[in-house]
């Protein structure tokens, strides 16, 4: 019930009707027309209707409703076969940007070694993956290590990745320490690094001009051809003669995100309470404490869900409104939803009026913190300046204020964009509705 409470606020906030429902003219459906007039002939063609279904975003429930009702299942699974893996499960009107994964290699791990170098981790490493709309990229956080047989120089591999229908790139920097060789090898580790990825994406649509990530049927396979040419560099075909030794258990603290834009939201009851901007990016991670192995071990979508063990989503976006009494009073540009639903703020902007207020509280907390010093009272003193640099409570807004009275406005969007993440049920992550 509430998602479709949701879908109705998002739509009538996006297409800027404010009168009531029964006051408003039928709206066009220029989509569902078209998917009427092709969808009713015998040899209706799936992907047509797919077409007209990414043409008019917003009308793609109304033509899965209408194919169900009018055609059966069995057209419609011919209908969605053709969807992107992404497509398939995006709430109507959300687009993704970008989706990204990531884990972390322990420190002292040796991928690959022969007698001119080793290649390893010295510190604890964060390698992600990210896919956008024109590319992928791979990188690591710091860079792997490779310490090479002197006079050849050390070196640390960054990361790498391909811009759809273009040759793939690596980042490999030299290590210029005092000691580290003075023969550079990086451009032979990048050469190695963008030959391998090109042999694993050939034939895929990665190597197609124009081609849209949402849209493949296969969006997994093809990315896990791509990581396959990037590990083949510490495996014996790639880079080395030994090493190699990672194994799923010491791949941990697995994360997914996705940035995505949406065709806004109106939140708001009696003209008080959040609305998100049409077009804006909303960024979603969420951040796991289990390695791949225990997820390979979990042996279903539903187990690997508690085996990630997420406890917390933040959410970025410059796109939160907070609305009191039909005025903007603030832009809550960061915060965290955690198990259950509760929401603190992390990062928050003033705007108009609270703008303003807030300036007025920082001169009265200093004012107050200059009289206490003069009057010998350091408690006092140092409360008004951490007040002063940091105000809690401005214009009769608190920080506590809006995450309390914002929980629940929060928990009903997580239910609305719950699948925006693709293979990741935000709601149920994090046991919400």
């Amino acid at each position: 019930m509430a998602e479709t409470q949701s879908r109705g606020a998002r739509r009538q906030a996006s297409r800027g009707q404010q009168q009531q429902a029964t006051q408003r003219a039928p709206e066009p459906t220029p989509g569902l027309d078209a998917v009427r007039a092709i969808g009713a002939q015998p040899t209706a063609n799936p992907a047509a209707i797919v077409r007209l279904m990414r043409q008019y975003p917003m009308e793609r429930d109304e033509i899965l409703t209408w194919l169900h009702q009018n055609r059966g299942n069995a057209f419609v699974q011919r209908v969605t076969a053709q969807l992107g893996q992404i497509e398939r499960h995006l709430p109507e009107g959300v687009d993704v940007q970008s989706v990204s994964g990531s884990f972390t290699l322990p420190a002292g791990v040796q991928l690959a070694g022969s007698w001119q170098a080793t290649v390893s981790t010295r510190n604890p490493t964060s390698v992600g993956v990210e896919v956008t709309q024109t590319g992928v990229n791979v990188w690591c956080q710091p860079g792997i290590f490779v310490d090479s047989t002197w006079p050849l120089q050390n070196a640390f591999i960054r990361g790498a990745g391909l811009r759809f229908g273009g040759r793939p790139y690596a980042n490999v920097d030299d290590q210029s320490a005092l000691g580290a060789g003075f023969i550079s090898i990086s451009g032979r580790i990048e050469g190695k690094i963008t030959e391998s990825i090109a042999q694993a994406i050939e034939g895929t649509p990665f190597a197609r001009p124009g081609y849209v990530p949402n849209q493949d049927a296969d969006l997994g396979g093809t990315l896990n051809r791509v990581m396959t040419g990037f590990r083949n560099l510490f495996q014996s075909g790639g880079h080395s003669e030994g090493g190699g030794g990672i194994n799923a258990r010491q791949l941990s603290d697995v994360g997914v995100g996705a940035t995505v834009t949406t065709a806004g939201g109106d939140y708001t009851r009696n003209g008080t309470g959040l609305q998100v901007t049409a077009g804006a990016p909303i960024s979603l991670h969420a951040q796991g404490a289990a390695n791949i192995q225990q997820l390979i071990d979990a042996g279903s979508t539903q187990n690997a869900v508690s085996a990630a063990n997420v406890q917390a989503i933040s959410v970025e976006s410059g796109g939160l409104t907070v609305v009191a009494k039909g005025e903007p009073i603030a832009r809550i540009q960061r915060l965290t939803v955690h198990r259950g639903g509760r929401v603190t703020i992390d990062s928050v902007e003033l705007l108009g009026s609270a703008r303003r207020a807030q300036a007025t509280e920082v001169g009265l907390s200093l004012i107050v913190g200059l009289l206490a010093q003069r009057a010998g009272n350091g408690q006092v003193m140092a409360g008004a300046i951490e007040n002063a640099n940091n105000p809690q409570v401005v214009g009769g807004i608190s920080r506590a204020m809006l995450e309390r009275e914002f929980t629940s406005t929060v928990q009903e969007m997580v239910m609305q964009y719950r699948r925006a993440v693709p293979g990741i049920d935000l709601a149920q992550v994090l046991g919400v509705g």
